[in-house]
């Protein structure tokens, strides 16, 4: 397979932070382990999430490896880039978007645990630089939205009203903040890889300065050589009772599934001196670097990296399958309910004044645009059996859900342009749209068709048409820049069709 590896351009910068860069041992690690087995690695970097041409290149690829952690050093761009791998329809390793965005956001992800029963540590936004009515010590001040212990220091303990002040004031620039009790106990991190449980890992910190707080700061994860690196010793597999792995475990696969996450993860637990298990941290997708705690459990477990990367991939694949059956079934679904109550037929000229009112209701087409397409329609019904069509959607009672309008293109053999295609606003859900294109899409398999060209606007209110369209398997083949006005480019895109397509519609012509 063509597996494009995913990760932040900003990483290879000879002044990216060691959290950006860090990514690029997992990048060389996680390509040699896909050439091992057979699969061809693409580097595709994000300069930007809106830029064009790495959102090209996945769609180009078979499966999309996402180590994207950070676009320009912005850690929150995740977000955004894992929801364009989505709508791109590419399989993609780890969790989504909806979970990436949870995970991030540490105050909405507490809630979540807390509201199913979930132990997670108390907890308190901060704001305007206080931690209101905080009175639980000791305290960590956290960055909400930051992942990689990135706004951690040892300055971001608190034993009492002041030091909590001073921490607040430390951690300002990664604001918003949460201040959290800070539990000081045992740190043990649990694996998961697919629907398989690693060997626990435990955090030692014996050798940490008698001054130190116990944790994994921004120093002890990504300063080598520091103090608080040399002093955090991860032991895998930890030297721990039974009964608290089994806890532990079932713990970690709670906070897992209440918060959507995917793929793989790590959660990272603390163990109280009443032996109280409580979730710090939810970790979707994280550091795959053969150095990194994931790895560790792996190795601990039997696998070599490769057979690591491997069971990532094939679970990504596994939960691709799954979901476009899900969708699949829906869809069927869907379609019946939209076929028992729709016709598809000819429009006729007592259909004008509701094809006129259904492009005035969308309101996305400018009045030029409804003229032209009422131009259209007027020469087709005008000079019937010329070479173009048109198809309508009809309630049983005979009202007008929605049109299309296609005619070959010209100097051309088995090409054709889809000139119009629209759907009223009150009936938009329901799979009118695709029951058209269906339509459409068989008549022209009827025609020999070979190829089928749309074009449609870059701007954001035609966006849900070009979802609809990447949706129905049309892929963006060019673009002409500020082709309708200043900022609205022409965006084209096509289908081959084969023989199968004239089978799916089931809706019944009149």
């Amino acid at each position: 397979m063509r597996v494009a590896l995913l990760y932040d351009a900003a990483a290879k910068r000879p002044d990216a932070a060691p959290d950006v860069s860090g990514v690029l041992e997992a990048v060389e690690a996680v390509d040699g382990a896909l050439r091992l087995h057979g699969h061809e690695p693409v580097h595709v970097l994000v300069p930007a999430v809106d830029d064009e041409g790495w959102a090209a290149a996945i769609r180009r690829c078979d499966v999309v490896f996402n180590l994207c952690e950070n676009v320009g050093g912005v850690g929150a761009a995740e977000v955004a880039v894992a929801r364009i791998v989505e709508r791109s329809g590419v399989p993609m390793t780890g969790s989504g978007a909806a979970a990436l965005e949870l995970c991030r956001q540490k105050d909405r992800a507490n809630a979540r645990l807390h509201a199913l029963g979930v132990p997670v540590p108390e907890w308190s936004g901060v704001d305007g630089g206080a931690a209101a009515d905080w009175r639980r010590f000791p305290a960590i001040v956290k960055p909400a939205a930051e992942d990689a212990s990135v706004g951690i220091t040892q300055r971001s303990f608190a034993t009492d009203e002041a030091s909590l002040a001073d921490a607040i004031a430390g951690a300002a620039a990664y604001a918003p903040l949460l201040v959290q009790r800070y539990i000081d106990g045992r740190e043990l991190n649990v694996g998961i890889v697919g629907h398989s449980l690693l060997p626990i890992a435990e955090i030692d910190f014996s050798d940490m300065p008698a001054d130190a707080w116990r944790a994994v700061t921004y120093a002890a994860k990504w300063e080598y050589g520091s103090a608080e690196d040399i002093g955090t010793h991860p032991r895998c597999p930890a030297d721990i009772p039974e009964a608290l792995a089994v806890r532990a475990m079932k713990i970690a696969i709670d906070a897992v599934e209440a918060l959507g996450v995917a793929g793989y993860a790590r959660v990272d637990l603390r163990v109280d001196e009443s032996e109280r298990v409580w979730v710090v941290d939810v970790n979707p997708n994280p550091d795959l670097a053969p150095s990194a705690g994931l790895a560790r459990m792996g190795r601990a477990a039997g696998w070599a990296y490769d057979e690591l990367v491997s069971r990532i991939l094939e679970a990504a694949m596994i939960a691709h399958r799954e979901g476009e059956a899900a969708r699949r079934d829906r869809e069927r679904a869907s379609r019946a309910d939209a076929s028992a109550d729709v016709r598809l037929g000819r429009v006729e000229r007592r259909h004008v004044d509701a094809i006129w009112a259904l492009l005035e209701a969308t309101k996305v087409f400018r009045e030029e645009e409804i003229g032209v397409a009422l131009e259209v329609i007027e020469s087709y019904l005008e000079n019937p059996g010329q070479d173009y069509d048109v198809v309508g959607a009809f309630t049983r009672d005979g009202s007008l859900l929605g049109y299309a309008c296609w005619g070959p293109t010209p100097c051309t053999l088995g090409t054709f342009d889809l000139y119009w295609i629209a759907v009223s606003p009150d009936a938009q859900g329901r799979g009118i749209g695709k029951l058209i294109m269906q339509e459409v899409e068989r008549r022209l398999a009827r025609a020999n068709a070979r190829l089928v060209l749309i074009e449609t606007s870059s701007t954001e209110p035609y966006a849900p048409t070009r979802a609809f369209y990447r949706s129905l398997g049309y892929q963006e083949i060019a673009r002409v820049p500020d082709f309708y006005l200043d900022g609205d480019d022409r965006v084209i895109l096509a289908r081959r069709l084969d023989g199968r397509s004239a089978e799916r519609n089931t809706a019944r012509e009149s």
